[in-house]
């Protein structure tokens, strides 16, 4: 039996037994080596794009060059990420996930899920060989956790919903956030205990997944407004004295906020004026900093490992890169439709 997402503080719930999924390994006779021209040495960005010939996966370096396609001729692949070890690669291809190296090697079809296709990887930054994966069968969306060794463990989590999203692992990976439609909840492995943190401050998030939560688990940011007001704040939650700050801004957040590695900045993109660009907030000096002035709309934030720069993915295609002073730079041409885009560990 499932709980089905509702609004309440506090859920009590119990965790599903492990369930064998099939793996769905092939036996290759020649195994593929490395694409040509991979270098190991030099940190990449992976992106699963259309380039105008079907959605495939690609690695290029941080200044947009480098660009190498990994996933051979084959399309259909819509989603990826790296494990947290930074050398092995998740990918969805038709609702199947599948691994490989980071450099391209050794591909194959790791696990299937039927006529329920699965998206939504996210993988736990502490354990190389764990990833949530959300699976959606009709209307209805439930979330499984993935132990990629020897044996292939899956997890069902006793959540469903019908717009389950944006996951973020929180207290060493013993827990993590998600949200169904305007509603964040975190979510407890060790006892199954189901929370909605947004429903104790009787808030709605203002955008899809329009929270962050800092890198030592501590600070939850939340752009929201509350349920009685059509105001929209910033509100950073001590996650575990619960107490609040609000911060105002002068527009809509429509993505993000996003915490740096080092946790002293958010970005985000703001609406102001009917015109999106992305913002830097420093949240010690609550000063925030214009970064973009152009006329494209950004549709994603992710900083590099190192906090030093900020890849942004657009509406209209193509992502570029800056670094926080503002200076801009070309990844990937208008052109190119981005699915999804993530720095290597």
């Amino acid at each position: 039996m499932t709980t089905t997402i509702f609004r309440t503080c506090l859920v009590g719930v119990l965790l599903l037994p492990v369930v064998m999924l099939v793996r769905c390994d092939i036996s290759v006779s020649s195994p593929m080596g490395p694409v040509a021209g991979y270098d190991p040495a030099t940190p990449k960005l992976l992106v699963s794009a259309d380039s105008g010939a079907g959605d495939r996966l690609y690695v290029l370096e941080y200044d947009g060059t480098g660009l190498l396609q990994l996933s051979r001729e084959t399309t259909g692949w819509t989603e990826a990420c790296y494990l947290s070890n930074g050398e092995t690669i998740l990918a969805i291809q038709e609702g199947d996930i599948h691994q490989l190296d980071a450099d391209g090697a050794n591909p194959h079809l790791l696990l299937c899920q039927g006529n329920a296709p699965i998206d939504g990887l996210f993988p736990f930054p502490s354990r190389w060989d764990r990833v949530l994966f959300r699976e959606t069968n009709i209307s209805q969306q439930s979330v499984w956790r993935l132990e990629v060794d020897d044996e292939l463990r899956a997890v069902e989590l006793d959540i469903t919903g019908e717009d389950i999203g944006h996951f973020r692992m929180w207290d060493d990976d013993e827990a993590f956030l998600f949200t169904e439609r305007e509603d964040l909840y975190l979510y407890s492995f060790s006892n199954g205990a189901l929370a909605c943190l947004s429903c104790l401050y009787e808030l709605e998030l203002s955008s899809y997944g329009a929270y962050d939560v800092n890198a030592d688990g501590k600070t939850l940011a939340l752009a929201a407004r509350a349920e009685s007001s059509e105001a929209e704040r910033l509100y950073l939650i001590d996650l575990f004295s619960l107490e609040a700050d609000t911060l105002s801004l002068p527009g809509a957040v429509s993505r993000g906020p996003r915490f740096n590695p080092d946790q002293d900045h958010l970005a985000m993109v703001l609406t102001v004026d009917d015109t999106s660009d992305v913002y830097l907030l420093d949240i010690e000096e609550n000063e925030l900093q214009r970064l973009t002035f152009d006329a494209a709309v950004e549709t994603g934030l992710v900083f590099s490992p190192a906090g030093d720069m900020l890849a942004v993915c657009q509406d209209d295609g193509g992502a570029i890169c800056m670094d926080l002073n503002g200076e801009t730079w070309t990844l990937l041409p208008p052109t190119w439709e981005i699915n999804t885009l993530v720095f290597q560990p």
